[in-house]
């Protein structure tokens, strides 16, 4: 859980992909059978030879280009959304994304839809956009499903669907996709 406990033992949140990828590791040598992530990574994290290797090359005359083109060598082993994505594709995980009513321009990558025939037509609020995952990490996960939910008119929550509907397509909760793997 991300709690005022873990935060405390962990630092302040978003984590570094590593420390979940490490989490993740640990959790797969424990044989889980599934986790859920309920937050979304839409954004790339920083790469941090990138990083250092631009600072450093912003300062003229003071370091030469061999530092600088190992860093660059040394760039693509600690991204770290690459090494948060090896150990999602070597664990059973589910990553969650939200559904918008808006009509914002959809982030990310969008999982597989539910292969559902012959259902009659259900009373679904369509979805226009959503915020996904980075496209290297839902396409290595087991599974995706939406957090979403919709608050009454007086501002509490009473209900969370276990189907969205996003042209045309159904897609399941985190929860329901999360059992569905398990």
């Amino acid at each position: 859980d991300i709690d005022e406990k873990s935060l405390r033992e962990q630092g302040h949140w978003p984590w570094p992909r590593w420390k979940l990828s490490d989490m993740l590791n640990k959790l797969a040598e424990m044989q889980v059978a599934v986790v859920g992530f309920d937050v979304v990574f839409a954004e790339n994290e920083v790469n941090p030879a990138v990083e250092l290797s631009r600072f450093l090359d912003d300062i003229p005359g003071h370091y030469d280009g061999q530092l600088i083109g190992g860093l660059n060598e040394l760039a693509p082993s600690v991204n770290p959304d690459e090494v948060f994505a090896t150990s999602v594709s070597a664990s059973p995980v589910v990553l969650g994304y939200l559904f918008s009513s808006d009509t914002d321009v959809p982030v990310g990558m969008l999982p597989a839809s539910l292969d559902l025939k012959d259902v009659p037509e259900l009373p679904l609020l369509e979805r226009k956009s959503f915020v996904a995952n980075l496209d290297e990490l839902q396409s290595v996960a087991l599974g995706g499903g939406f957090f979403s939910v919709q608050p009454d008119g007086d501002g509490v929550i009473r209900r969370a669907p276990l189907i969205a509907r996003h042209k045309g397509q159904l897609y399941p909760s985190l929860s329901l996709e999360v059992a569905r793997v398990y």
